[in-house]
């Protein structure tokens, strides 16, 4: 909706907070200080969609950014899990 009204200059758009450079150093600063479930659910989903109207500077940095927070976190739960896998015995 916003995006739509933005298009028709009803309504000014600006960066949500987790589009910041404040924000950016608190994500890269890992999963210990920021959970991202705690933002929303779909905070990916979000930033992408987002990142379409931005311009190129902005929105790379931004997906960069969080690019790089996912695969970080992806793998922690997958050295996580692999380290403790139980192995059931018969």
């Amino acid at each position: 909706m916003a995006k739509a009204l933005f298009q028709r200059d009803i309504v000014e758009v600006k960066k949500p907070i987790f589009l910041t450079p404040k924000y950016f150093n608190t994500v890269r600063a890992g999963a210990e200080v920021v959970t991202m479930r705690t933002q929303s659910p779909y905070l990916y989903e979000v930033i992408l969609k987002l990142c379409e109207d931005f311009p190129t500077e902005t929105a790379g940095e931004a997906l960069g950014v969080f690019i790089e927070a996912f695969i970080i976190r992806f793998k922690k739960i997958i050295l996580d899990f692999s380290t403790n896998v139980r192995m059931d015995s018969d």
